[in-house]
Parts: C-alpha cells; sequence; structure tokens
C-alpha cells in the first residue's frame, strides 16, 4: 500500500496567498477546494494520494480562471466503471490556459478532456495508458484529443508530425511548422520533446500489445486529428512497421506531404501511381541497402520519373550500402547524399558487424533471404568477378517482378 502523501493544509499562509502564482506539487495533497489555487497562474500536481471527484475538480477550476498552464499526472478525477463516458452534463472554460498536460488511464483523460473548453490552447501533451489489449479505450477518447489538438487559435495547420513505436507504447508528436520533426536533437525522446509540440500523445500499456494493434491505434489517431496539411513526415517503427494498407489508406489526404523520412523498419504501399505526388526529399535511416533492396528501391524511383514525379533529393547518410549501388540510384535522383561507407561487395558488407546487424534486423530473420552468406566461409570464396556481375544490371534491374515494386 503507498504510504500518504503530506498534506498542504487550507490554513497556510492564513488561507490566503495574493501573489501566489506558481504551485508544484509532487507525492502532496492539497484540497481542490484550498483558496490557495484560486489566483494560480501555473499548476503542477504529481502522483497525489487522493485524487477529486469530478465535481470538486470542475468546481475548483471554474475559480481559477488566470491559470495558464496545468499539469496533473495521476492527479485528475477517475472515470466510473463502465465501458463508456459518462454523459457530459457540464463544462468547464479556461480562458487563459495554453498548456494542458496530463497523465493516467485512458478513460481518465478522456473525461478530463471531454468536460473542458480550451480556446487559448496551443499545447496539449497526453500520457495515456491503455488498460485494454485491442487498444478500444484510447479509440473511444479519439474525439475530445482531436478537439483540444488544433483550433481557431492557433494561425497555421499542423504541418509536421513524428511517429514511433515499440511493443510496448506508440507515440506521435505534430507541430504547426514544418520540418520540426527533422530538427529534434532526439527524436526518440517523447518527453525531451513534447513541450515543443502542438499535440504530444504517448499510448502505453502494462501488456505488450498483440502484433499491429498498435498500428491501429496510429491509424484511428491520425484519422482524428487534422492533417490535411501535413507537410513532412518522420516514421520511426522499432517493432512493427507501418503496413501498406496503413499508407493506402492515409497518405491520399495528405496532398501537401512534400518529405517523408523512415527507419529501417518502415514500408511503403504497392500501387501503380504515387501516394505522394509532392514528395521532393526521402531520407533512409539505419537500412543496410544489399541488392534486392536497392533494385526495389531503384524500381520505385524509376516509376516516379516515369509519371513525371521524380525525386530531387534522397538522403542515404544513415545507411550502408555498395558503391554500386549507390551509383545506380545516383543515375535516378539528381541529388543524392552518399553513405559514410560504401561497400565494395555484398560479402564485404555482409562481414561487417555492424552492416549485418543492421541487415538482420532489417529483414526481421536470421537468415539471408536476399544474399547466401555463411559466417564460417572465406570471404574470398566467390571471385570479384561474380560479385560485380549481380550489379551488372545498369538498363535492367526489374527483377524482381511488378508485384514487388513498392511506388510511392
Amino acid at each position: 500500500m503507498r504510504e500518504p502523501a503530506a498534506f498542504v493544509p487550507d490554513t497556510l499562509f492564513d488561507g490566503s496567498a495574493p501573489r501566489l502564482s506558481f504551485l508544484e506539487l509532487w507525492h502532496c495533497d492539497i484540497s481542490w477546494e484550498s483558496p490557495l489555487l484560486r489566483g494560480l497562474k501555473h499548476l503542477e500536481m504529481r502522483v497525489p494520494f487522493e485524487r477529486p471527484s469530478l465535481t470538486v475538480w470542475l468546481d475548483a477550476l471554474d475559480e481559477m480562471s488566470q491559470l495558464k498552464t496545468l499539469t496533473l499526472h495521476g492527479a485528475s478525477p477517475i472515470a466510473p466503471p463502465g465501458a463508456s463516458l459518462p454523459e457530459i452534463e457540464r463544462n468547464v472554460t479556461l480562458p487563459s490556459l495554453t498548456l494542458f498536460e496530463m497523465s493516467s488511464s485512458a478513460k481518465d483523460c478522456g473525461l478530463a478532456l471531454a468536460h473542458l473548453i480550451l480556446p487559448a490552447l496551443t499545447s496539449l501533451c497526453l500520457v495515456v495508458n491503455s488498460r485494454r489489449g485491442d487498444g478500444d479505450d484510447v479509440q473511444k477518447i479519439l474525439p475530445y484529443v482531436a478537439r483540444h489538438a488544433h483550433g481557431p487559435q492557433d494561425a497555421q495547420p499542423l504541418q509536421s508530425m513524428l511517429v514511433y513505436n515499440n511493443i510496448m507504447c506508440a507515440e506521435i508528436l505534430a507541430w504547426t511548422l514544418p520540418d520540426i520533426d527533422v530538427e529534434l536533437p532526439n527524436q526518440t525522446a517523447f518527453f525531451d520533446s513534447m513541450h515543443s509540440a502542438r499535440v504530444a500523445l504517448s499510448i502505453t500499456n502494462d501488456d505488450h500489445w498483440s502484433p499491429g494493434i498498435n498500428i491501429g491505434i496510429f491509424s484511428a489517431v491520425i484519422e482524428a486529428l487534422p492533417l490535411d496539411g501535413l507537410v513532412t513526415l518522420t516514421a520511426q517503427t522499432s517493432s512493427w512497421p507501418l503496413t501498406e494498407q496503413f499508407w493506402l489508406r492515409h497518405a491520399p489526404k495528405w496532398p501537401l506531404l512534400q518529405r517523408v523520412r523512415l527507419t529501417r523498419s518502415t514500408t511503403m504501399g504497392r500501387r501503380e501511381s504515387p501516394l505522394l505526388p509532392l514528395l521532393t526529399t526521402l531520407v533512409l535511416v539505419g537500412s543496410a541497402l544489399i541488392e534486392r533492396k536497392t533494385f526495389i528501391l531503384c524500381d520505385a524511383l524509376m516509376k516516379r520519373v516515369e509519371l513525371g514525379v521524380p525525386l530531387e533529393s534522397l538522403d542515404l547518410r544513415k545507411c550502408l550500402a555498395i558503391g554500386r549501388g549507390v551509383e545506380l540510384l545516383s543515375e535516378i535522383v539528381a541529388d543524392v547524399l552518399c553513405p559514410e561507407k560504401a561497400f565494395e561487395m555484398a560479402s564485404e558488407m555482409l562481414s561487417d558487424p555492424v552492416a549485418r546487424r543492421l541487415y538482420l534486423e532489417d529483414n526481421d530473420s536470421s537468415g539471408m533471404d536476399d544474399y547466401d552468406y555463411d559466417e564460417e566461409d572465406d570471404s574470398e570464396s566467390g571471385s570479384d568477378d561474380e560479385e560485380q556481375d549481380s550489379w551488372g544490371m545498369d538498363d535492367d534491374y526489374h527483377g524482381y517482378g511488378d508485384g514487388e515494386t513498392v511506388y510511392w
């Protein structure tokens, strides 16, 4: 059982602190009816022992019209049991609030968001814990998240977005300026970046989601958010890749998208026309481009040329590749930023520990589907001529069938 928190009595400062504007409480209780809260501009409460009822909480907020930032971690009202949130009988307007940050269960977050009107909000930061293996509790609160994610107070639409997942969380950050997703110093540090975002949503689960659940949550969140002005997108998926169905469903809704940045596990959808007609720059991160992957990439890029929407820039600086493959890509894309290290042959790449690890992680397999390589074999067992012949396809590198070609 958790130890009771310290308690701030109503009689502190004789119950009156007219100049008190900032209050931060960690593991410390205060009555929401305390007069000390009424003149605050900044309130932060983290993990108190007691949590207020919905009525007490709304009454208190009704007296805090000057509040500019509100941070509640495990400090909001607890949603009643049941599959759905109760009917909304009362709303409270916080006319000056620009930042609202909270963490709790999905239902608790939904309960709070549903009862607030925030006309000046410019930053919404939510850390949501899903209590259901199918993520249904998260999907039910998305209308309330979307309502506060953008509004008339925003001069610009949501223009850049970063999505990230692993087996226990899904994270989305969106900004009203382009390119912010690319410029972040640490793109996997959600808590370092969330206050710069217009909307930051981190969804966690106490247990591992089943495969595909987090992709379904991504789709539902993106469906709910107003992203028709999206210009730049970074997708980082360390567990399950974004599926073909994900791209086919959402990419047509992003007519202004110009740049996509992908990690090694993200895959694109296949089709006969470009999903992203304004795409000019593609950045690949952490991929080992063996022959087959390079051929497929060449096919996709050549198809864009044929359709009159060629890629202008291809950034391979954070990849590992074979020199001949880079040459092939340079024949299709005008500006190719080359890898820091290019290998002469596939066997040389796969004998490099870092490259081999990236290759195996990229393919999610311990076998060499694209290249038959044995660590115990001498790297010189095959001739250089045989190795170079696999790249002698300047005019015909479409060796994998139209069904495998990926078109963006």
